[in-house]
C-alpha cells in the first residue's frame, strides 16, 4: 500500500481571519504570526518523520474547545503553545495544532473478471487509483493494439461503453466530481497551484506522488485506429454531456497541468471510476 503525506499551510488564512483583539497587544499578534511562519520547518520535519505512517498533516487554529471535535479521532503531533490557557469552553490564548489523519487507500476486486484495482480516498470521494481495464463487448482498445500497453495503462473506451465498464458500486465521474477532486487537492497540498485558463498544476496527481491518484499518460484513440499521446498526455472521460461534445479532462506531461476540455464521440479515452456514496 502506498504511504502518502500531504501538508496544509494555512498561514495566510490565519492572518486574514484573526483580529488584533484576539491577541491583546499588536506586538503579541506579530509575534504569534511569526511563530506560525517558523512552525513550517517543524511541520516539514514531522512530514519526513511520519512518511511511512500514511499520514496527512493539518494545521488548525481554534478559540474554543468545541471547535476541535472534527479532529477528536486524530493524533495530535504538535501544539503551540503547549499549554494554552483555557477557561471552561473558551480558549483564552489562541493556539495551533498539527493533526495526523490517515490517508485511506485499499484495493477492490471486480467480480466480473477478477481484476483487482487500487483505490484512494481524497477528501470525501473514493477514486480508483488505476485506469479501468475491463473488456467491454465493443468500443475498447489497448493502445496500438498492444496487450503490454493494456497491462500498464488500462484500456481506452469510447463514450458509449464507459458506463458498462464501471463495476457495480462505482460510476463514471461527472464534471462536477472532477472539479471537486481538483478543489480538494488544491486546498490540501502545496502542489496544486492557482487555476488559470490553462488548468491547475497537477503534479501531486501523477504516478508516485503524494495524492495516490497515480495518473499515467495513456494517450488517446480516434476512429480509424489512430493512436497518439502515449507517454505525453492522459485523457479522461466525464459523464457530463451537453449534446456533443462531452466534457473531458486532460493532463499534460510537459506542463504537469490538469485542465477541462471537450471532445466528440469519435474518440476513446481512459476511464477512472468513483465510488457510489
Amino acid at each position: 500500500m502506498k504511504k502518502t503525506v500531504a501538508i496544509i499551510f494555512l498561514s495566510a488564512l490565519l492572518i486574514s481571519c484573526v483580529s488584533t483583539k484576539d491577541y491583546g497587544r499588536l506586538t503579541d499578534k506579530i509575534q504569534y504570526m511569526q511563530k506560525i511562519d517558523s512552525l513550517k520547518s517543524e511541520i516539514a520535519q514531522l512530514k519526513m518523520k511520519n512518511a511511512t505512517d500514511s499520514l496527512r498533516l493539518l494545521l488548525g487554529f481554534y478559540k474554543s474547545k468545541s471547535a476541535e471535535l472534527n479532529f477528536e479521532k486524530h493524533k495530535t503531533l504538535l501544539t503551540y503553545p503547549e499549554k494554552p490557557k483555557v477557561e471552561g469552553e473558551q480558549i483564552k490564548t489562541p493556539y495551533i495544532k498539527v493533526f495526523a489523519e490517515p490517508n485511506v487507500t485499499g484495493t477492490f476486486k471486480d467480480e466480473r473478471d477478477g481484476q483487482t484495482y487500487k483505490w484512494v480516498k481524497i477528501g470525501n470521494q473514493i477514486w480508483m487509483a488505476q485506469n479501468m481495464n475491463y473488456v467491454t463487448e465493443t468500443g475498447c482498445w489497448s493502445y496500438n493494439d498492444d496487450a503490454s500497453n493494456r497491462n500498464k495503462y488500462g484500456l481506452l473506451y469510447n463514450f458509449y461503453q464507459i458506463k458498462l465498464a464501471c463495476p457495480k458500486g462505482w460510476h463514471v465521474p461527472t464534471e462536477k466530481e472532477w472539479a471537486e477532486l481538483e478543489a480538494t487537492i488544491k486546498s490540501g497540498t502545496a502542489d496544486l497551484q492557482s487555476g488559470t485558463g490553462n488548468g491547475y498544476d497537477a503534479n501531486c496527481l501523477l504516478y508516485g506522488n503524494d495524492s495516490g491518484f497515480d495518473i499515467l499518460f495513456a494517450g488517446i484513440h480516434r476512429q480509424g485506429h489512430n493512436y497518439s499521446d502515449l507517454g505525453q498526455r492522459a485523457w479522461f472521460w466525464t459523464a457530463t454531456r451537453i449534446d456533443n461534445p462531452i466534457h473531458v479532462r486532460i493532463v499534460e506531461k510537459t506542463t504537469g497541468r490538469i485542465k477541462p476540455s471537450e471532445l466528440g464521440t469519435a474518440y476513446s479515452l481512459s476511464l477512472r471510476c468513483v465510488k457510489d456514496m
